[in-house]
């Protein structure tokens, strides 16, 4: 009997690698927004360096990509719109900003934030662990 090509590891192989990938470019979009916010950005990026090596790469590689593709004010709109809670850059410490942004974006933004590594990790050990076929002396089948 002939096993048919898709696999239903290789379907869910491809599931976790595109949630993985929906969710970082959500991430990029929105915390590159967020870092373009004007003084906010800033207050995020350091408190970040500080204390979330996660947020700090969704700050400086979405800020990069985000300004690289010509979307700065888009994704800043989109930043101010999904982390609704937000206090403006004189309201908040600059100690603070990171703890204020992570509790003002919305259920989803807090989904992909996690989200996104562990799936990440997730299609990584997946895609390792997959069964692959059997070679003996050269012979393809």
């Amino acid at each position: 009997m002939k096993r048919s090509s898709a696999l239903p590891g290789a379907k869910l192989r491809a599931i976790c690698w595109l949630l993985a990938g929906l969710c970082f470019a959500y991430d990029l979009f929105a915390w590159g927004g967020l870092a373009l916010v004007p003084r906010l950005g800033d207050q995020l990026r350091h408190d970040a360096d500080l204390h979330s090596p996660l947020a700090a790469t969704y700050l400086v590689a979405g800020r990069f990509i985000v300004l690289k593709a010509d979307l700065g004010e888009k994704a800043r709109r989109f930043a101010e719109d999904h982390f609704p809670g937000m206090p403006t850059p004189g309201e908040t410490d600059q100690r603070h900003a990171l703890s204020e942004a992570l509790t003002a974006q919305k259920s989803f933004g807090t989904l992909a934030y996690y989200g996104a590594p562990l799936l990440g990790l997730l299609s990584l050990a997946l895609h390792v662990g997959r069964p692959k076929p059997i070679r003996s002396f050269g012979r393809r089948d």
